[in-house]
């Protein structure tokens, strides 16, 4: 090639990249002073290759969230490079050794606004109900106006509409409220969010509506979503007029939603108008919290109970251990075997009263019964492990 018509075309796509990166796509959703997340299917992320990474880091910087949950991505290094298109914000997705399946879930967060804590996988053995594993993150958000501790599922269940997906999603809902329901009240914090591409839709009669348990549960459990419900206006997915993807809060984290938050699906493809064919056929959905505290554990008392439990469980390989002191003690957890023989010390230390969590990593045990053991300010609590490999 012609030396000058090689520099020619270099200089020519670099301008193009530059100029590209100074036009705004949409406009701005998210605001210094709220806490804005959203829950974003990128289809087959990078759905067009280079064009679809430059094209979603545009529109990322237009829109000023704090933190993005995504689903669908293909392509670790496209990801890798999508952040790297992001000045001041980073990124995970799930491990790369998921026997099940290509589409990752993962994270782009603000590093000037959010922390993340810590982050692990969960559901990893359940192919079935959850051919996606979801993850499951610690996260603190620093904002001008508060700090909001709380933690994050990221998850994106079965596809399609037959009667064996359906019934897969129910499964997965079923197991994913058991394993609520056994660790809230034990975490040190009991703000939760669960989002993601749940394929479903919440206005679906009961004998077929596979949130029916959480949404029973009103008393701990709330979708967001649910305003939007019903409305075409709102579709996450604009094919079918259908709002799938969802966010869920616990009722604590009800308290940083705040009276003046706000959850609405970005109909992106109203202002780019190429959105469907470059980025996806799911629309983001956002939720803007407003009432930060600026105090610690405004809305996480301390516990008035003793007590612990385990999830998952039946487990394998792993499990976390979950415990309420309500008096500050030594604190000790020890694993015996079915024989009583005490086969580890998962803990042993001095604690104050508070909400606690463990991993106990039974790698090194053989498939069995076990039993775990709380011994604190001279009680005991006992519960059982089902260790299979």
């Amino acid at each position: 090639m012609n030396k000058r018509l090689f520099i020619f075309i270099a200089v020519s796509a670099f301008l193009v990249i530059q100029a590209l990166s100074a036009y705004a796509l949409v406009s701005p959703r998210g605001t210094e002073e709220t806490f804005d997340m959203a829950t974003w299917n990128v289809r087959e992320f990078p759905r067009q290759g280079q064009r679809t990474i430059d094209t979603l880091a545009i529109l990322i910087q237009d829109l000023q969230l704090d933190l993005i949950a995504m689903q669908e991505i293909t392509d670790t290094l496209a990801f890798q490079d999508l952040v790297s298109q992001l000045d001041g914000w980073d990124g995970l997705y799930s491990p790369d050794n998921n026997p099940y399946g290509l589409l990752k879930t993962g994270i782009l967060y603000r590093i000037d606004q959010i922390a993340v804590i810590s982050w692990e996988p969960i559901f990893w053995n359940n192919w079935y109900e959850f051919p996606r594993p979801p993850i499951r993150l610690t996260i603190e958000a620093h904002l001008p106006t508060g700090t909001f501790s709380f933690y994050l599922i990221v998850m994106h269940l079965k596809a399609m509409g037959d009667e064996e997906s359906q019934e897969r999603r129910r499964l997965a809902v079923l197991m994913l409220k058991d394993y609520l329901d056994q660790l809230v009240p034990y975490l040190p914090d009991q703000d939760w969010l669960v989002v993601g591409d749940w394929n479903d839709e919440l206005t679906d009669p009961e004998a077929d509506n596979v949130f029916w348990p959480f949404l029973q549960d009103s008393t701990d459990y709330h979708f967001l979503t649910l305003p939007l419900a019903g409305n075409p206006y709102w579709a996450s997915y604009p094919y079918y007029n259908s709002l799938i993807d969802h966010i869920m809060a616990t009722t604590d984290a009800l308290g940083e939603y705040g009276e003046n938050g706000e959850t609405i699906t970005l109909r992106l493809d109203d202002e780019y108008s190429r959105y469907t064919t470059v980025i996806s056929d799911h629309r983001p959905v956002m939720a803007r919290f407003t009432d930060l505290p600026t105090g610690i554990n405004e809305h996480n008392p301390l516990p008035t109970d003793f007590g612990l439990t385990s999830y998952p469980n039946p487990f394998n390989a792993s499990t976390n251990i979950a415990f309420s002191l309500d008096q500050e003690s030594q604190t000790r957890i020890d694993i015996y075997d079915c024989l009583g023989r005490r086969m580890q010390t998962v803990i042993d230390k001095y604690l104050p009263a508070g909400h606690y969590s463990v991993q106990f990593d039974a790698k090194s045990l053989p498939s069995g019964l076990y039993f775990a053991k709380l011994v604190a300010d001279g009680k005991s609590s006992v519960i059982k492990l089902n260790l299979i490999k």
